[in-house]
């Protein structure tokens, strides 16, 4: 080019789990009607190439000023945003894009692909669905970035993982049930919880393998428990979207089940809100078949998203958990006491049952159960906690002495 010139960078969000959940076939299809909505946001002057896997770079040529490439992205944004209706189905997919200015980013291919890369990166990082321009912090943050991930994908390909235990109390009952959370044990870092490393997981799939490890060990652990008359009345496991997706998502829970000889009462699943509602059919009919066997369903989450009374009838749903965040304002904001005893409310005209989470003062618990609360977890209570050290607390925990 002679003039000014742009590189976009474009990468179809979440397109692995299309891959992993519907085939490589139908995901060939997506790609096939990418690249020709690609060429309909660009002129005959520009350049749209596949870069490999689910990444386009468009080139555009001679253009007058940077905010044609400003309207580009936009176009692409919408049209990878309609739904790709294949085989009867609708699938919905977002496009993140980087976006590198010849000659002010660079004056080779290389650099400007390079530097619409990293940009890419960074509009993924903030939610993806969106277009950003490169700017030289990116460098280095993509410098760290890539890293972290290699790091991250070697410790959970060598499946480096190992779960902590919660306990939460239901206060009525005297009960007790435990939620398994995840962490990875990396050799720079140390022990590292979700959100550190959560997306790689997702984005490279390996939150398929992870997940039913987990799911697993779990059931395994309860098992021990049982079998050692430790009074934990159910283990709850996070279910992420991509699990949720597998076509062989039910028999993978079952099998894990029957294989540790538990009861169905006693796995939970935790399914997050904006999950249920993406997908709410398919969700529904998957964890309505666990449910009718015995599984609880628990709604994480609640409130933080899309909340909505329109889903909630067509969910099979046991138990709702406030997030944290609310938790945390009980004393401090009259928002977040307002939204705390909304859900509460809401759950028991469902006749739900209602777990706090990040309860960390005797203040935020008082107030949960003046408003019908059911039950509680966070430090207050107790930190996370190794399998033998779950044993220790409940044979010295007396909640009425502590907590009371």
């Amino acid at each position: 080019s002679n003039g000014a010139g742009a590189v976009l960078f474009v990468d179809l969000d979440k397109f692995q789990q299309v891959n992993d959940t519907d085939g490589h076939s139908l995901g060939d299809q997506i790609l096939i009607r990418t690249a020709e909505r690609l060429q309909v946001c660009v002129t005959l002057e520009d350049t749209v190439a596949r870069q490999g896997g689910d990444e386009f770079v468009i080139v555009l040529n001679n253009i007058d000023t940077p905010m044609r490439a400003t309207r580009v992205a936009d176009k692409i944004i919408t049209m990878l945003g309609s739904p790709f209706s294949i085989d009867g189905k609708k699938f919905f997919l977002n496009s993140s894009i980087g976006i590198a200015v010849f000659p002010s980013d660079g004056l080779d291919v290389e650099t400007l692909l390079r530097k619409a890369d990293t940009a890419m990166h960074g509009a993924k990082a903030q939610g993806g669905g969106q277009y950003r321009y490169f700017e030289e912090e990116m460098n280095r943050a993509s410098q760290r970035r890539v890293t972290a991930e290699h790091r991250i994908r070697s410790v959970l390909e060598n499946k480096q993982v190992e779960l902590r235990y919660q306990p939460q109390w239901f206060w009525q009952s005297a009960e007790f049930s435990v939620e398994a959370l995840v962490r990875i044990r990396d050799a720079e870092a140390g022990l590292l919880v979700p959100a550190e490393f959560i997306d790689v997981a997702e984005d490279t799939g390996l939150i398929l393998d992870v997940g039913e490890w987990v799911l697993r060990e779990a059931c395994r652990q309860m098992a021990v428990w049982r079998m050692e008359d430790v009074p934990v009345k159910r283990i709850s496991v996070n279910v992420s979207g991509l699990q949720l997706e597998r076509m062989d998502f039910v028999s993978v829970v079952q099998s894990a089940v029957d294989d540790a000889r538990l009861d169905y009462t006693d796995l939970e699943l935790e399914v997050t809100e904006s999950i249920l509602i993406m997908d709410s059919e398919s969700a529904a009919r998957k964890l309505g078949q666990l449910n009718a066997l015995g599984v609880t369903i628990a709604i994480d989450d609640f409130g933080t998203g899309y909340s909505s009374l329109s889903y909630l009838h067509r969910l099979p749903f046991d138990l709702v958990k406030i997030d944290q965040q609310f938790v945390a304002g009980i004393g401090d904001n009259d928002a977040s006491e307002a939204i705390t005893r909304s859900v509460v409310d809401l759950a028991k005209s469902f006749d739900k049952k209602v777990i706090a989470e990040g309860v960390e003062t005797k203040a935020q618990l008082t107030y949960l159960k003046s408003i019908g609360c059911d039950a509680m977890q966070g430090y207050l209570l107790s930190r996370p906690l190794t399998a033998d050290k779950i044993t220790a607390f409940f044979k010295q925990f007396r909640p009425e002495q502590e907590l009371i």
